[in-house]
């Protein structure tokens, strides 16, 4: 008895411009290649497919490809056998119904856009915080970087007449070797120009 991914392939070998996974599961059942034990083997199908398919890539994804989406129409992807040379415009294919997709995939992407969401948050908030608060922060992550002999070893100087040094992190409990830490916070997009940095 063939495996559901052989079983898969041996369906998807007459069919080069792609089935449905509802279609290959009616065709598996039509030719008798796999017998199924399941309440949902429809799913189980779609699944498996998708696991194994090019260019999607989530938790429970195979790294072994057999698989590739050749379109999207009315929110049903149809998938064919993985051949290198139809990879070119996967990119416009790949986007598929949220019907079809499988839960972790579901997880996955909305942990993705949390994560770029919190990070957007997180930038906003540090542009808009205090030069205190941004000094402050800029010695602390240095500091968890590895920088300094203990986790008490930088502070951030006097606000004014600093000499514009905003911070300082001691290597050695002596003191006798020490970073000297000026804070720039720009908008996202301005570098830090070479005469900035030759005046420090």
């Amino acid at each position: 008895m063939a495996t559901i991914v052989e079983a898969i392939k041996v369906v998807l070998t007459d069919y080069p411009e792609g089935l449905t996974s509802v279609e290959i599961y009616n065709k598996i059942i039509e030719k008798d290649l796999y017998k199924f034990n399941a309440i949902s083997p429809q799913a189980i199908v779609n699944g498996t497919i998708r696991r194994h398919c090019y260019g999607l890539n989530f938790s429970t994804a195979r790294p072994e490809k057999y698989f590739i989406i050749t379109s999207n129409q009315r929110g049903k992807s149809k998938y064919a056998l993985y051949d290198e040379s139809v990879v070119e415009d996967i990119e416009k294919v790949i986007s598929v119904s949220v019907k079809e997709q499988l839960p972790e995939e579901k997880m996955g992407q909305n942990y993705s856009e949390h994560i770029s969401f919190v990070k957007e948050q997180l930038m906003n908030a540090i542009l808009n915080a205090s030069p205190r608060f941004f000094e402050e922060l800029v010695v602390e992550l240095l500091m968890k970087m590895g920088y300094g002999y203990d986790g008490k070893a930088g502070k951030v100087t006097q606000l004014s007449r600093d000499g514009g040094i905003d911070g300082i992190i001691e290597e050695d409990k002596l003191g006798l070797d020490k970073i000297y830490i000026q804070a720039k916070r720009y908008n996202i997009n301005h570098k830090i120009d070479t005469e900035t940095v030759d005046q420090f």
